[in-house]
């Protein structure tokens, strides 16, 4: 395409694009493209980076082997990791989204995550920080600011849901 460059055999661009790698293909506009099959098609303004990592629409983001953007505006980071539905984020190994504006960090057994430390300067330190997590708060004078919800996981039809626990320091 028009002001783009390919390297590789059988790599593709369209306009304003870059394709690094075998069969890399970035017919979708202004796109980046780089490792062997990867692929960026439809739409534009992707970013894909990793062999045969994807990007099926536009402004989306699949960074590792075999990452998959699969809709608008969704980011997929990690190996086999997939992010299918708008606005989604898939991070980790094999993180995979199931629904819109969703952010799935990690994947199941064995490769599940275990642990979260946000903020606070780390898992230890000796000056830890503190740390507040907030939810939208309201610019209008008469609408109440956004809730926060913290869910255990449901069972299924035998087994019970798990339970929520705080503990003090």
């Amino acid at each position: 395409g028009a002001s783009s460059e390919r390297f590789g055999v059988g790599s593709l661009t369209g306009a304003n694009s870059v394709a690094i790698g075998n069969a890399a293909d970035a017919t979708s506009a202004s796109s980046v493209v780089i490792g062997n099959g990867a692929t960026a098609l439809i739409q534009s303004a992707n970013v894909v980076i990793g062999r045969l990592a994807s990007a099926a629409t536009q402004s989306s983001v699949a960074i590792g082997n075999t990452a998959s953007a699969g809709a608008d505006e969704t980011t997929a980071i990690g190996i086999s990791s997939s992010a299918g539905f708008a606005n989604s984020i898939g991070l980790g190994p094999f993180a995979t989204t199931t629904a819109i504006n969703q952010l799935v960090i990690g994947a199941s057994s064995p490769r599940q995550i275990t642990s979260l430390f946000i903020g606070g300067n780390g898992v230890t330190n000796a000056a830890p920080s503190n740390v507040t997590w907030t939810s939208t708060a309201s610019s209008a004078a008469t609408v109440a600011g956004a809730s926060i919800t913290i869910r255990p996981g449901t069972g299924n039809t035998t087994g019970a849901g798990g339970a929520t626990v705080v503990q003090g320091g």
